[in-house]
């Protein structure tokens, strides 16, 4: 994942690559630019996840998702 600084915040966006899921006999692949993310500052932090996932074989799926990041904490996005 890579993460960018907010300017005047302490929070991010970033995106994934390289994820693939696997589903039954439906492996779901995400295009590089695919992934949104959000990093909430705080304690726990947030990272809230948004893409469209793709098979060959099977139905287009959107995805979101909300994970509490307990470490390290409090969480703070800086510049670099």
């Amino acid at each position: 994942m890579e993460i960018h600084h907010l300017s005047k915040t302490f929070e991010g966006r970033g995106t994934w690559t390289g994820l693939v899921y696997k589903d039954g006999f439906c492996t779901y692949t995400v295009a590089a630019t695919g992934v949104n993310a959000a990093i909430v500052a705080g304690s726990p932090g947030e990272l809230l996840v948004e893409t469209t996932a793709t098979s060959p074989s099977c139905l287009k799926q959107t995805w979101e998702a909300v994970f509490a990041v307990t470490a390290p904490s409090p969480l703070y996005v800086a510049a670099s």
